[in-house]
C-alpha cells in the first residue's frame, strides 16, 4: 500500500528510527519529496544519513542504522541547498 505523510512516501517498510529521520529530512524547505527505498542488511557500526550522489533534481542518500541500510531518494528544488541545510541541521554525516 502506498501513501504519503507530509512529504514522505510510504511504499517500503521502514524502522521507527528511520521514520523520524525521514520526517526530519522532509522539514527542509528544499525537499519536495522523500522516497525511502529498499532496506538491506549491513555489517559495521556506521550509522546516520550519508550522501551518495545527485542526479538531476534528486539526491540519493543512505540511511544507516544498526544492522541495516536503506536508500533514500530526495527530490529537491535545489539539491546543493538541500545538502547544505541537512549538514547545518546535523542530519547529514560525512564519511
Amino acid at each position: 500500500m502506498k501513501f504519503r505523510t507530509n512529504k514522505v512516501k510510504h511504499e517500503h517498510s521502514t524502522t521507527n528510527d528511520m521514520k523520524s529521520l525521514f520526517a526530519a529530512v522532509s522539514q527542509s524547505p528544499f525537499a519536495t519529496s522523500v522516497l525511502p527505498g529498499q532496506i538491506k542488511r549491513k555489517h559495521g557500526t556506521e550509522s546516520g544519513l550519508f550522501y551518495q550522489y545527485t542526479q538531476g533534481g534528486t539526491v540519493k542518500l543512505l540511511a544507516k542504522g544498526t544492522g541495516l541500510v536503506q536508500e533514500v531518494f530526495v527530490v529537491a528544488s535545489d539539491p546543493e541547498k538541500l545538502l547544505a541545510d541537512l549538514r547545518e541541521l546535523g542530519l547529514l554525516r560525512e564519511r
